[in-house]
């Protein structure tokens, strides 16, 4: 069992890390985030908007929860550790939910600008940070929600933040595999 506290500064901290990541890609040239590798799939400003729109429905989701955490806290005394061991099992969903989306979505289409998309990626960052304020006495652990995972999984909303940190994190990979193909190219065109 980890102390309330402890929960919240990882928690924090996992998704400053993860968004300062994803914000550093906005500053890549524009031939990177444009490429389309060639075994298909999408290019890294496809794959940071859909990430955008899909953090923004786990946000409503984390809202939703955290209404709720706040009434429940007014009624019933809060827990001040969590089990971790739930929270290590995420990271492994997130990547395998990264994997599902990356590969089996329709095909993306970008509709928002550049700018558009950093905005509110760095929006999303401030929310989950505010919930994570709002709820800093335990208040989390008092809603459960269902992930929609091929096997549903629930998590309270401090783990459904974690989820989502995560969850953004794993998109890394594939941004980092598009920059290599396309450096790979450039230097095979010289």
């Amino acid at each position: 069992m980890k102390n309330i506290e402890t929960i919240l500064r990882t928690i924090e901290r996992e998704l400053i890390r993860t968004y300062a990541v994803l914000d550093a890609w906005f500053d890549e040239e524009p031939g990177v985030l444009q490429y389309l590798p060639a075994g298909g799939g999408r290019c890294c400003s496809e794959v940071l908007e859909q990430l955008m729109h899909t953090n923004g429905n786990l946000l409503s989701s984390i809202e939703m929860a955290c209404r709720e955490a706040r009434q429940r806290a007014a009624d019933a005394a809060v827990d001040h550790t969590t089990d971790w061991s739930h929270y290590t099992l995420l990271e492994a969903l997130a990547l395998e939910r990264c994997m599902h989306t990356l590969y089996t979505a329709a095909a993306a289409t970008q509709t928002l600008s550049h700018d558009d998309v950093r905005s509110r990626m760095r929006g999303q960052l401030g929310i989950c940070l505010d919930h994570l304020d709002t709820l800093c006495h335990g208040e989390g652990t008092l809603y459960k929600t269902t992930l929609p995972l091929q096997e549903p999984v629930t998590v309270d909303v401090y783990q459904h933040l974690y989820f989502l940190a995560h969850f953004g994190r794993s998109h890394v990979k594939r941004l980092e595999e598009n920059k290599a193909e396309f450096a790979l190219l450039g230097r095979n065109l010289n």
